[in-house]
């Protein structure tokens, strides 16, 4: 996060960084790095080692590569997966510094964790709940995922969308082969238990189970079950720690079903996702907290998530064989109007819009628009 100034990388750089991989051209490389931070960090701020969780030959190597920036003081900070995804969601959506709220996240994994639940007041965060890394929901979702044929941690959003074509009738067998793997445990407790023989990800014996099984009933299946239980799981905490405005982050709230479920819960005063929250915006987190503690406490610090290049739209450049297949139109008014128009007459849009927006979603700044009822289009 550089004070909202564009980065800008060009071919050159971009090679020269590869090279530096497979070469011995440090200086070279170093005097690069010596211009962003004398830039883009402030003189101020200082970061430091708190209880590493990196093995110390590694801790000792990074420490020899950054002694070649000339830094004098410089110092390594570490934040926890899970804390970084707890940070972006607290200090980055919170409205009220004087509230309390209750923080979730959940994920594949990371450092050990699939998940935590944390608090945060007053501008500071504290984790009261974690779950072990063997014991991942989104693990075995990505699973499915890859069992289905898609890339994992990649196309989960592919097995949502699939789910609706089927129904809970065709389904609960599939579903009692899920729960074999992966369930809460008893109790009103808070724990993911894996149930599997190999306590790990399930791989080869869940793919075993779900043979000849119909593709779209085991979509339905992943996606309610993992319903069921993020939703029993959000219902107990916000009992036990009676706190009714939530904030999640991770990659398993990327799934917005999961996420209006919860919207809808009567136990929940408010609920707030942070966007595009993979592993992607972990950045964030650990740039909030470190602001935080360094600085001042402050929470609402996503301004905006639309952080990538202006939209400098110049018609004249537009080369003549475009022209010949697309019309261009710069809306100045009733923009939003006129798109929906368009939708209706079975258009095709491409829109282009101020800032590209940053992460694993399109949120229609540089999003091509068309109607799905259409069965024209």
């Amino acid at each position: 996060i550089c004070d909202n100034q564009d980065v800008t990388v060009t071919l050159e750089q971009m090679i020269s960084r590869f090279e530096f991989r497979f070469t011995e051209k440090k200086n070279s490389f170093f005097d690069d790095i010596k211009n962003i931070v004398k830039i883009f960090i402030p003189n101020n701020t200082l970061a430091w080692i708190s209880k590493p969780q990196i093995k110390k030959p590694l801790l000792d190597r990074i420490k020899k590569e950054l002694s070649g920036l000339d830094f004098n003081k410089i110092k390594v900070m570490r934040l926890q997966h899970h804390l970084c995804h707890a940070s972006a969601a607290y200090f980055g959506l919170a409205k009220n510094m004087n509230k309390k709220y209750l923080v979730f996240t959940l994920d594949g994994g990371g450092d050990g964790e699939c998940g935590s639940i944390n608090i945060g007041y007053n501008g500071d965060i504290k984790k009261v709940y974690s779950i072990s890394s063997k014991n991942s929901l989104a693990a075995l979702y990505s699973s499915v995922t890859y069992l289905m044929g898609f890339k994992p941690h990649e196309h989960e959003y592919k097995i949502m969308g699939l789910a609706p074509y089927t129904s809970k009738l065709y389904t609960n067998d599939i579903k009692k082969i899920l729960y074999s793997f992966l369930d809460l445990e008893k109790d009103d407790g808070l724990d993911f238990i894996n149930k599997g023989s190999e306590k790990k990800h399930p791989g080869f014996e869940l793919g075993k189970k779900l043979r000849q099984k119909r593709f779209d009933n085991i979509a339905f299946a992943i996606q309610d079950f993992s319903e069921e239980l993020t939703i029993k799981w959000i219902k107990r905490a916000v009992k036990k720690y009676k706190i009714n405005d939530i904030l999640l982050s991770g990659g398993l709230f990327m799934n917005i079903k999961i996420n209006k479920i919860i919207s809808e819960l009567p136990e929940i005063n408010s609920v707030d996702v942070f966007p595009s929250c993979g592993d992607e915006t972990n950045s964030l987190g650990i740039s909030f907290f470190c602001h935080s503690k360094i600085n001042k406490p402050e929470v609402s610090l996503l301004k905006n998530f639309n952080l990538g290049p202006k939209l400098n739209f110049n018609g004249k450049k537009i080369p003549n064989k475009l022209k010949k297949k697309f019309k261009f139109e710069t809306i100045k008014t009733n923009k939003y109007k006129k798109i929906a128009e368009l939708l209706a007459k079975g258009e095709v849009i491409g829109n282009l819009e101020g800032r590209m927006e940053f992460g694993a979603r399109a949120l229609g700044n540089r999003s091509l628009i068309a109607d799905p009822i259409n069965s024209d289009v």
